[in-house]
C-alpha cells in the first residue's frame, strides 16, 4: 500500500496544481511514512517511541505554508500587524473540517488560535515549552501500529468522514491535546476543500504566475 494522493479539481490551474504537487504532497507523504513508524529503544526497560511531535511539526509547517503561498487573505486585513498569524489563523478557520472533526472543549475559532499559539509556535521556536502556568501541552497518536500499518494508513487517507471518536484537539483547564493521526486527516481535507474554492485558488493562480520579483513586492 502506498500514499493516496489527495483529492484536487480536474480544472485546477496547472500551476497551483504543481504547488501542491511540489511544496504540499511530499510534506505530507513523509507524514504517511512517519505515522506508522515505530523508534525502538536501545535498552529493553524503555517503551519504543512514536514519532509524534515530528509529525505535529511537519503539519503545522504545512498549513503554514498553505496559509502563505495559496491562501488569499480578504483585504479587511490588509493593515493588521502579525499577518503571519492571521494567515494561518484563517486558513484553518475557513478549511478545516472543522464541521466533521469538531474541537472538544472550545470553539473552532479558539481551537484555530491554540494551534498557533500553543502548538505552532511553541514547537517552531521553543522546543515544544510554554510558558509557566499554561495548562500541559500534549501531542499524542490513536493508531499505534498493527502488523500491517499501510493498510490502515491508507483507509485512513480514503476517509470522507471522521476519522476516529476522538476529535484532532481537546481543550481543558489542565491540558491542550493535539491527536496527529486526525489532524492529518483534517490538514488533507483543508487542502481539498480550498482547491475547490475558485476564487482562493484564482487569486492564488495569479499569484504563482507572477516573476519572483513581482511576488517579493
Amino acid at each position: 500500500m502506498v500514499y493516496v494522493p489527495l483529492t484536487l479539481p480536474d480544472s485546477l490551474p496547472e500551476s497551483v496544481r504543481t504547488a501542491i504537487r511540489i511544496g504540499v504532497e511530499p510534506q505530507l507523504q513523509d507524514v504517511h511514512s512517519m505515522l506508522g513508524t515505530v523508534i525502538r529503544s536501545p535498552t529493553d526497560d524503555a517503551p519504543p517511541r512514536r514519532l509524534q511531535q515530528p509529525i505535529a511539526l511537519v503539519l503545522l509547517a504545512t498549513v503554514a505554508g498553505i496559509s502563505k503561498i495559496l491562501f488569499h487573505l480578504p483585504t479587511e486585513f490588509d493593515q493588521v500587524r502579525y499577518k503571519d498569524r492571521i494567515q494561518f489563523v484563517e486558513c484553518l478557520k475557513g478549511y478545516f473540517p472543522w464541521d466533521i472533526d469538531p474541537p472538544k472543549g472550545v470553539f473552532p475559532e479558539e481551537a484555530v488560535e491554540i494551534l498557533y499559539d500553543v502548538f505552532r509556535n511553541p514547537l517552531v521556536h521553543a522546543l515544544g515549552f510554554t510558558k509557566a502556568g499554561m495548562p500541559t501541552v500534549r501531542i499524542g497518536q490513536l493508531f499505534r501500529g498493527t502488523d500491517d500499518p499501510e493498510n490502515s494508513i491508507e483507509a485512513l487517507e480514503r476517509l470522507e468522514e471522521k476519522p476516529y471518536t476522538e476529535p484532532c484537539l481537546s481543550v481543558t483547564q489542565e491540558e491542550s491535546v493535539l491527536l496527529v493521526d486526525p489532524f492529518y486527516w483534517g490538514v488533507r481535507k483543508l487542502v481539498e476543500r480550498w482547491s475547490g474554492d475558485d476564487t482562493q485558488v484564482l487569486h492564488a493562480e495569479g499569484r504563482l504566475r507572477k516573476p519572483a520579483s513581482q511576488s517579493r513586492a
